[in-house]
């Protein structure tokens, strides 16, 4: 790939990159305010977080095998370590398919179905016994995100090792970018000024 078109892919991680750690800042406003700690506020932060993570992981850790030799040259070019919990799909999948397991539910005529922020573990073990379904979870204390898969099995997705690794992707894809850009940047302000 030239250098143009790696910037195409590079522009991508940055963009995403900042979005998730907006959206990880506003989850943790909302969960830091007791007024919002239990609201849909928490959820799309959630998801828009989830997200954006998984755009990075489709770029880096693409599941077509047409797409591997381009990802590898983006994390060779970029110098990026081993990024677990970025290349685990697991969570995001399943806010991604949230139809799926809603249907699984509605199948099962599921009684009990918890939407629920836990200060803590014990909580959560307390509220999610086995016989609920766990359409979203939150443990407070860990910053672990608790869905289904498509099997009724809890997925757990802990938030801060994700976000390290959002930061080394955002650093390392922003310093590339900066390096030997391929474009002029035109402002739109620019466009102020255009006659017609």
């Amino acid at each position: 790939m030239n250098n143009r078109q790696r910037f195409w892919y590079l522009d991508e991680l940055v963009t995403q990159s900042l979005s998730a750690v907006a959206s990880h800042a506003t989850l943790r406003r909302y969960l830091a305010n007791p007024e919002t700690k239990q609201t849909l506020f928490v959820w799309t932060n959630v998801s828009a977080f989830l997200g954006h993570v998984g755009i990075i992981s489709k770029v880096l850790y693409p599941a077509r095998q047409s797409s591997r030799d381009r990802a590898t040259e983006i994390k060779e070019t970029l110098d990026l370590p081993e990024l677990p919990n970025l290349a685990e799909r697991a969570g995001r999948d399943n806010i991604e398919h949230i139809d799926e397991r809603i249907d699984n539910w509605a199948a099962k005529d599921i009684g009990s179905l918890i939407s629920m922020v836990f200060d803590d573990r014990a909580g959560y073990e307390y509220i999610c016994t086995p016989d609920k379904a766990v359409r979203r979870a939150l443990i407070e204390s860990e910053l672990i995100y608790i869905s289904e898969n498509q099997h009724g099995e809890r997925v757990e997705t802990s938030l801060q090792p994700l976000l390290a690794e959002i930061e080394i992707v955002r650093d390392k894809a922003s310093t590339g970018i900066q390096a030997d850009p391929p474009y002029h940047v035109i402002l739109a302000a620019a466009l102020h000024g255009h006659a017609r």
